[in-house]
């Protein structure tokens, strides 16, 4: 493998609506879609789009939901190898998108919070370049106290190092468990801002980098792009500009665009930009993994080819 993902693996059922219901509200959706959901599953995808040799570890329900998830990651040549199956219900997430392709979601990680790592999963990821780990495993029933194990063996084994800190930003001592252990960090907006305590937007990504001790921080910032700090200080880099239908699964896409940099040797903000186009391609396109080849991705954002040819 070049990348090994450890993440959840879920079922998003999607229902296109004018807008979301307020607390108390209901809302009747124009349109319904079932799609393949899960950081995990949604980050492996677009990197075995992008031609990476991806892993993916995580859990799936013992249900029509479940074997439905590992044949669509196995259509597109992620390795399900190291995807257990467990007494429980795959996870599944309702997703209202609204008329300008912003999502609301509310549903439960199922099987995803019971996964827990053995020797086995250490050596899948010994041979690996790159481990990504999803900040939702810090929220399993372990305590994330498998993802920390695994994180520190890949680190120890000379892998780079990343994770996003969705559901990790706002766990007390979450800093601490995870300084140094981490080579790229990436966040939204919200959660850089919780978790350094300051507003400014070049200073969330220094300060996300100096506190996780980590070599390059990533703020994302939807439609404005992302900031990217390296220790030379903040870069911001522009988002591309489409027509957005639903944005669901942006920041997964994101993420493997920024990964597949990584693995290219790009600096931190030509792997952004990689980021950008991902995220920008997939909202073009309706459920989480609207994902495109290198060649569609050069097609539509000509400005990272040459990129993507190195």
């Amino acid at each position: 493998m070049d990348v090994v993902v450890l993440g959840d693996i879920n079922i998003d059922l999607v229902f296109f609506v004018e807008e979301a219901p307020q607390p108390g509200g209901m809302s009747v959706a124009r349109e319904f879609q079932e799609h393949h959901g899960g950081v995990g599953g949604n980050i492996a995808s677009a990197l075995a789009r992008l031609g990476v040799r991806v892993g993916l570890m995580g859990a799936v329900g013992r249900d029509v939901f479940g074997e439905r998830a590992l044949k669509a990651l196995r259509a597109v040549g992620v390795d399900t190898s190291r995807i257990i199956v467990l007494e429980d219900h795959t996870g599944l997430m309702s997703v209202a998108v609204d008329r300008r392709g912003e999502r609301s979601i509310v549903g439960s990680r199922g099987a995803n919070a019971s996964r827990e790592l053995g020797e086995e999963d250490l050596e899948y990821v010994s041979e690996a370049r790159h481990l990504h780990v999803s900040g939702y495993q810090m929220l399993n029933r372990d305590g994330g106290s498998s993802a920390l194990r695994l994180l520190k063996y890949a680190r120890d084994a000379g892998l780079t190092v990343s994770m996003d800190m969705e559901g990790a930003a706002f766990l007390s001592r979450v800093g601490e468990n995870l300084r140094g252990l981490l080579t790229h960090v990436f966040a939204n907006r919200w959660e850089a801002e919780g978790f350094t305590g300051t507003g400014d937007e070049a200073e969330m990504a220094g300060r996300l980098r100096m506190e996780l001790e980590s070599d390059v921080a990533v703020v994302k910032l939807g439609e404005r792009g992302c900031v990217v700090d390296w220790g030379e200080g903040a870069r911001h880099v522009p988002a591309f500009k489409v027509r957005v239908v639903d944005s669901t699964g942006a920041g997964d896409a994101f993420n493997a665009g920024f990964i597949y940099g990584i693995l290219k040797g790009l600096k931190p903000h030509e792997s952004a930009l990689i980021g950008n186009a991902m995220g920008a391609y997939k909202c073009s396109g309706f459920g989480a993994r609207h994902h495109p080849t290198p060649e569609e991705l050069s097609q539509m954002f000509p400005e990272v080819s040459k990129l993507i040819q190195r």
